[in-house]
Formats: structure tokens, sequence, C-alpha cells
């Protein structure tokens, strides 16, 4: 790519959101022993990361230099005759250069890896299936809290030969299907084939044929094997069966099995609550445990897991008991993600219901508690959980660092969900109570929206400058979604619409839609994030980000119904890309399918601590204010009362409003109500 040799940063580089290498002499960087070459090579291997383009090799093999067509250059085979079934040969002399390598031997064995992950049998080898374990532990057990095998016990049972007998087929196939997944989130270009499919894909089936099999025979490695494929009725119904909602009383001196047995029923049972908080969305019908949660301790750190330390149950604490204890340097990452979810089920489901017994802005209300809640733990996050540049050292250390990033996600993620019914378009049920809402509280809480929406761009561009990792959780995937929806409808809506605002959100809206493309795994499918923004950009106007991404699916018409802010009444007012939605439009495409028919087609120098959000204030009663608001109980309205307000916006008296603006008001209230844009299908096992 053409370099415009712009200062201090060139266009490009600023563009990706990555730091420029400068404008040196190369040549002379180069002939250095410095450690400067290493430097420079580094910083082109993170601009090409960041575009999401693979870097160019020497080296084509015989058959794709005879057609001139390009070449993966991975061997044995190449990708493009791994495809076509061509004999594929490379030249002898980058054979010999190859061989004269010391890592030739380790790169060969990654060839051998790449082919095994697209097989339909588990590698025999303890290498490969080692290889896959250590992605799945390193990745996938220190998520939420999916850590709930005993890595030392998996690790002697490889070594011994014994994992079948010992944990049970079906945990094998769903830890080196999870484990392959990383290795397709690492490299899209090297692992992405849509010849032989998704890297694992056949494991996961094979997993999941044989955890419907055992479901008959309620265990404890039935129950793993049907969490890991979100079988949420079948879990609740073994986690009855086991009793593992119950609490259980620890023996004055438990053995080390009978430890790690208690703390394995412990991280299923809430492994399971965490799964049912994101499956149910909020929506009551959805939900297991609505007002409730499991009343048994919370999981133990991760390093007593693995040492099988002991403990009393005075020593756990409790979910119930989590908000009493001033100090919470002492618990663990697992802990602050439980709390956090079970905020985020009050949330969603406080905004699907306008039925409150106060005012939102009163005192003591729902929402204000919610939102006071959310602001003591964040001031009390201990000092190892902050993101920082000495601290993302350490979690990379201990491989917690797309937990840690999850967390924070997850933290501006609920304050956005909260907040965003301040915003037009966002029809939810709550939204009503802000029709009567003082008019200052109304611009508070669109602002507080606003804030932990750029707080989501801003966690992407520091996460990217520590790898692709820290987006490992896909909840950071939703998340970002989300803040891009806010930064559009907020920008429009709630601002001036001044030229450097505008380039403000332009900027934090490239810097997602990046993030979106390049955390969209299934290249060969439309992205659907792009699907449902694309339509916004256009209809409000940021056409400078639309025209970046001509190479996606164009012209989108744009009707109404093809943008969407939320989801209809009926759905429960859940986003189409929520697994009950999704679960739902397969169920419909195998309907279709059965009557004959086909389906319709880093800036690292403010650390999180020192930043403060824009406050949200009780207002006082009538009185005070001399009328400017009601103090009844605001009362639910029909949907053309809701489109009416809505359409007829935020009052120029909160902020300095131009006619655009109101313009944008009324399409936002016009295009509350509709959701119909098209998405990929991609496979449940991949979605977890």
């Amino acid at each position: 790519v053409r370099c415009d040799r712009k200062t201090p940063t060139c266009h490009n580089c600023d563009r990706l959101g990555v730091k420029c290498p400068g404008y040196s002499d190369t040549a002379a960087i180069l002939s250095r022993k410095d450690g400067s070459r290493q430097r420079i090579q580094d910083s082109v291997d993170t601009i090409y990361r960041a575009s999401g383009v693979e870097k160019r090799k020497v080296g084509s093999c015989d058959e794709c230099r005879r057609t001139k067509s390009r070449c993966s250059r991975t061997r044995p085979l190449c990708k493009r005759c791994m495809r076509k079934g061509f004999s594929c040969k490379y030249n002898a002399k980058y054979d010999t250069a190859a061989s004269q390598s010391p890592s030739s031997s380790m790169l060969l064995e990654d060839q051998m890896l790449t082919t095994t992950l697209f097989t339909d049998t588990l590698p025999q080898d303890r290498f490969h299936l080692q290889s896959l374990a250590d992605k799945f532990f390193d990745r996938i057990s220190t998520l939420r809290c999916l850590g709930f095998i005993h890595k030392p016990t998996f690790y002697q049972s490889l070594d011994r030969g014994t994992l079948n007998e010992d944990f049970g087929e079906a945990v094998i196939y769903i830890v080196a299907a999870l484990g392959a997944r990383m290795y397709l989130l690492d490299d899209p270009t090297e692992f992405n084939n849509p010849f032989h499919g998704i890297p694992g894909a056949a494991w996961a089936e094979r997993a999941r044929d044989l955890a419907m099999r055992e479901i008959a025979n309620p265990s404890l490695s039935t129950m793993m094997h049907a969490l890991a494929f979100v079988v949420f009725g079948c879990c609740v119904r073994i986690m009855r069966l086991l009793s593992l909602d119950s609490p259980k009383k620890v023996s004055a001196s438990p053995g080390l099995a009978h430890m790690t047995q208690l703390e394995t029923e412990r991280r299923l049972l809430w492994s399971c609550y965490l799964l049912d908080s994101f499956l149910g969305g909020g929506v009551d019908g959805n939900l297991y445990w609505k007002d409730d949660f499991p009343c048994v301790p919370l999981p133990c750190s991760d390093a007593n897991f693995v040492a099988q330390e002991q403990y009393g149950d005075f020593n756990a604490p409790k979910l119930s008991t989590f908000e009493l204890f001033p100090d919470r340097s002492y618990l663990n990452l697992r802990s602050h993600t439980i709390y956090l979810v079970q905020l985020r089920t009050r949330v969603l489901r406080l905004i699907r219901n306008n039925s409150q017994d106060a005012n939102i802005w009163d005192p003591g209300s729902a929402f204000l508690d919610i939102i006071h809640r959310l602001e003591i733990w964040y001031a009390g996050l201990p000092e190892q959980l902050v993101i920082s540049d000495l601290n993302a050292y350490v979690h990379k250390e201990l491989s917690i660092i797309s937990g840690v990033f999850m967390l924070h996600f997850l933290y501006h993620s609920i304050v956005c969900d909260l907040t965003r019914v301040s915003l037009p378009g966002y029809v939810f049920p709550l939204s009503a109570a802000f029709h009567s809402a003082p008019l200052e509280f109304r611009r508070q809480c669109q602002e507080r929206c606003r804030f932990h929406a750029d707080e989501i761009s801003r966690l992407v561009r520091v996460g990217f400058g520590y790898g692709i990792r820290v987006f490992d959780d896909l909840h950071s995937l939703m998340a970002t979604f989300e803040s891009t929806k806010i930064q559009i409808i907020h920008t429009a809506t709630a601002t001036s619409n001044a030229i450097d605002i505008r380039e403000r959100a332009s900027y934090n809206i490239r810097l997602n839609m990046r993030a979106l493309d390049i955390l969209h795994l299934q290249k060969d499918k439309p992205n659907p994030y792009h699907k449902a923004l694309i339509p916004l950009l256009e209809k409000f106007d940021f056409n400078n980000v639309v025209a970046e991404w001509q190479a996606y699916p164009s012209p989108i018409s744009m009707n109404s119904e093809q943008a969407e802010v939320t989801g209809p009444e009926d759905a429960g007012f859940l986003s189409n890309l929520a697994p009950f939605r999704l679960a739902k439009e397969e169920i419909r495409a195998h309907r279709k399918q059965r009557r004959g028919s086909s389906p319709a087609a880093n800036d690292l120098s403010a650390s999180p601590t020192t930043v403060r959000p824009p406050p949200i204030i009780s207002m006082p009663q009538k009185g005070a204010l001399g009328g400017l608001a009601s103090t009844a109980h605001p009362t639910p309205v029909n949907d053309q009362g809701v489109a009416a307000e809505i359409q007829g916006g935020v009052p120029k008296e909160m902020i300095d409003l131009s006619d655009l603006a109101e313009d944008y008001i009324r399409m936002a209230g016009e295009m509350a109500n509709f959701i119909s844009w098209d998405i990929s299908e991609p496979p449940s096992w991949l979605d977890f």
C-alpha cells in the first residue's frame, strides 16, 4: 500500500489504529545490530495483523507459479492445491533453505497440525492433542466460569493414555474443538478454508452427538458436555438431579479428590448461571434464575483449584454477601464476572418493563440503584484487575488477559444497555418512563451512555495492541457492535452534529468496524454486523465511513426495515444476534425446508480508574422544579404515543441541536420498531 508519508503518522497507520514506524532510512536500520531490525520487523507484523491482510511469503509452489495464481506457501500442501486436488510441489532451492533452518521441523509439525484440524478423527499422537489442550486451557478455560476441568488431572490422564476412561470421549472432543477455534481466531487467513470448513467443526459435531447420546445417564461428565453446547434445558435438569444448586457441607479434613470434586460442581453450577443470563437476554420466559441466584459459594481462585488447596465454607464468599465486603481485593476474576452478570440480568429485565414503583429519576429508583451499584463496583475494582500496560504483561503470564478485558467490556456494555433507553429509537418499555422525566436527567443519561460506548472503542484500540486473544470471549464482539450503534444514534440525535463531533465519532466507528471485520472469522459468509450497521451509517449520513466498506454486500436498499435499533416486542426486544432469536430463525428455516421452500434470502496514558463518567443525578420533586416534569408514576403508552414522543425529539433546550438533528430524531422514531436485516448462520458451537 502506498504511504502518504504524513507526519507524525501516515494516514493508513492512523486508520488501522497502529503505531506508525516512521520514515527512517530502512536500509541503515537493517544494517545495525542493536535490535532495530527486529523492532521494524515487529512494526510491520503489527500492521499486517491490524489490516487483516496476509503477509506475502517467498516461494510459491510449482503449480501456482505455472498458472500465476496466488499461493499460500503452506507445506506440505498449499491451500489452492489442497482445495483443487492438485499435486503440490516446491522448488528444490526453497526446500534446501528450509532444511537448513533450525525451525524447519517445528514448521513441519505446525503444517501437519493444520491438516489435522479439518479431519473427522482426533489426532492420535500426544503432541498434537496436547497442543489443542494447551489452547483450550490457556484461552477457553480462563473465560467466564468455564474452568471446570481440573487441568493437572487432565494432563495426567493424557500422559497415561487414559483420557477416555477418566473424562469420557465427548470431553476430549470438546477440548479439541474449542482449542481448534483458537487457531482460527489467531490466524483466519491460514485456517479459514471454505472448501474444508471450520477447524474442529467435525469434532464439535461428534461431541454434540456423544453428549446427546449420554443425556440419558446424568453425571458430572454428561453435564460438561451439555454445558459446552448450550443444551441448557438438559443442564438445568441434570443440575437438579445432582443437587448442584444445594449447599454442601465440607468435612473438617476432606481429601484432595473430594475438594476437587466439590469445586468442579460449584464451577459447573456457576457456568449454568452465566449461561442462563447470556441466553435469556433479560426475557423472563427464557430465564431460569430471575430474581434469585445460586446460594453456593463463589468459585475459588484458579491457583487454589489447580493446587487442590483445602478451605472451609466460612472462607468462601457467596454472591449474596458480595456487596457487604468493602475490601474486594481478595475476590478473584470469576467472582467479579459473576457479580456483573447478575447486574446485567437485572438491567435487561428492568428495561423490558415499565411497572416501576417510583420515577426513574427519584432517589432509590431501581434505575439509579443499579447505576450506583456499578459505580461502587468499579471504584473498588482490585488493582490487579485494572487494565494497564504493566498489568497486561501479568495478565498474559497468567493467561487471563482475555478474561480481564471481557470483564471491562461487560461493565461498559451493562451501563450502555441500561442508559440507551434514553436515546431516540431505543423503544424498550422503560423508554416510556423518560417521556415525563426532567430534561436534564434525560440529557445526563444520554451523555453517560455515550461515555461508555466511547470507552468500549477505547478498549478495542488498546486491546489490539496486546493481540487478538484479548477478544477470545465473544461478548467483546457484541459490546463493540452495540457501542457502534449507540455512537451513530447519539451523534446524530443528541449533538449539534458539528464537524469535529462527527469526526470524533467517525474515528471510533471506523475502529469498531475494523474490529468487527477482523473478528468475523467466516470470511466466506456475509458479515452480519456490517450488514446491520451500514444501513444505519447511510441513513444518518456517515457516508465517509460507508465509503471505506464498499467491498461488503452493496448496494443495500435503504428502507426502514433494514435499519435496526431494537427488536420487536413479540421477540422480547432482543437483537437479531441474540442466541434466542438465532435459534428461532433456525427453526423457521428448517420448517420452510420441510415444506419444500427455501429460506428467505492505545491510548494507555489514562488508566480506566482515572477516567470518570458523566454523573447521573436524581432530580428533585415537582415543586422544586417548578413544573418541569410530572412526578406522577409514568404510565405505559401505546406504540403511536411512543413514536410520536420520539419523533418529537429531544427539546432544543437540552442542547444546541441543529435542524438536521431533529430530522435524525424523526428517522430514529420511524425505524424504531423494525428489525429484518439478514444474518449469516454461524455454527452454534462457534458462537459459544
